[in-house]
């Protein structure tokens, strides 16, 4: 359980980057948007998959 939640917080951490990131260098607000929702996206996912049960 201890490794699913490092996983997470290490995707979060990315993905608030990568938003970040885009708003800072683009200053573009649909832009940061677009990013914005496929980063929620890809985390839903990865919650998914990691909580998945085999």
């Amino acid at each position: 359980m201890y490794r699913k939640d490092q996983i997470k917080g290490i995707i979060a951490l990315i993905l608030f980057g990568a938003i970040g990131l885009t708003y800072l260098l683009t200053k573009d607000d649909d832009i940061a948007l677009i990013v914005s929702s496929l980063a929620f996206i890809i985390w839903l996912i990865s919650l998914y998959i990691l909580n998945r049960r085999f």
